[in-house]
């Protein structure tokens, strides 16, 4: 009870039936950081029927770092299979950028781990549910990742995430202007997939936590989905996503754009997935999903020349692209390939 710091910097042991009440702490970041209540990093094989209620903050982040952030585990390095199940978080997670960083910095966060790296063989995550609430404010400062349930699935050669809730609300709310591109991406259960040599499936996921972008002056890209934000499939085993519900409500309101480089700003909304990204002959299999939440898009008025725009121009007929879709928002494919798409079974009623 009342947990000020994490319980373990780096742990290699099966966790098993701890349930941290009262977290209460915040990180106030000058360097790469892994936060947690349990592991700041992970690599052993097991956390299973463990539990947080409390809060976890991050201040003062600098965007010139890295910061991989949940309320189980902040960072996952392990070389054998892992299994996280039959966790509950319901720590709030508040993250608060103040410092424009570069381009290769990353905010990662979910609501039962943040992010993996180096990482081999089978990630399982099963019957695990988020209810505390995800707040990110400040500055856009780099690149980011924000997720009820996982921030960043990579690198493990097979991944199977079933019956997962996320009932926590997610908020997003930052404003500045920047010269360069920061890409977000936002998803219920997922922010963001990259696969690798084996299929990644999400199976019996929901959504009902509220979704909402509260915004300006963001500078390119935005991929926010119900289920997942955004999956980069570079392999030919590809990606799987069955049986998954949206009930939740998706807001999305930006009050103006500065395109990157001049380039179209690009922004990609959907219950489902947002964006599917493949760079391979792929197989993306959709089926058996639903959305009965409301989708709603606003503002995103795009900036023109004028030195109220703290010196970052643009010319007057750049424009912007809002891509809105009950299950998909947008396929983004790389030429010269052939995916395959095997999608059936869509409902939409939202």
């Amino acid at each position: 009870d009342g947990l000020t710091k994490r319980l373990f910097v780096n742990c290699g042991a099966t966790i098993k039936g701890l349930h941290l009440t009262n977290v209460n702490f915040t990180s106030n970041n000058g360097a790469t950081t892994n936060i947690a209540s349990f592991a700041g990093l992970y690599h052993g094989p097991c956390i299973t029927h463990c539990s947080a209620s409390g809060t976890i903050t991050l201040t003062n982040f600098n965007g010139d770092y890295a910061i991989r952030m949940g309320s189980i585990v902040g960072i996952i390095q392990s070389k054998v299979d892992v299994e996280i199940s039959h966790c509950v978080n319901r720590c709030n997670l508040v993250a608060t950028m103040t410092t424009v960083g570069g381009s290769g910095s990353w905010l990662t966060l979910g609501g039962i781990y943040g992010s993996v790296s180096g990482a081999t063989g089978k990630l399982t995550i099963k019957d695990c549910v988020n209810e505390g609430d995800i707040t990110v404010t400040g500055k856009i400062y780099a690149p980011s990742r924000t997720s009820g349930i996982a921030g960043y699935l990579a690198g493990f050669t097979t991944v199977n995430m079933e019956n997962c809730v996320n009932k926590g609300n997610i908020t997003f709310s930052v404003a500045t202007l920047q010269s360069s591109s920061r890409t977000t991406y936002i998803g219920g259960l997922v922010a963001d997939i990259s696969t690798n040599s084996n299929a990644y499936t999400i199976k019996n996921c929901r959504n009902e936590g509220a979704l909402t972008i509260n915004s300006s002056n963001m500078n390119k890209h935005l991929f926010f989905g119900g289920i997942v934000g955004n999956a980069l499939c570079g392999t030919a085993a590809g990606l799987v996503v069955e049986n998954c519900t949206n009930s939740a409500a998706i807001t999305v309101d930006i009050d103006a754009c500065k395109p990157h480089n001049n380039d179209p700003h690009t922004n990609i909304v959907s219950a489902i997935v947002g964006r599917l990204n493949p760079t391979a002959a792929t197989s993306i299999t959709i089926k058996d999903v639903t959305n009965s939440g409301k989708l709603s898009y606003a503002g995103c008025n795009v900036l023109t020349n004028s030195a109220s725009n703290s010196g970052l121009t643009c010319p007057d007929n750049t424009y912007t692209y809002v891509h809105l879709g009950s299950v998909i928002g947008g396929i983004d494919a790389a030429s010269g390939i052939t995916p395959t798409y095997p999608f059936n079974n869509w409902t939409n009623t939202g």
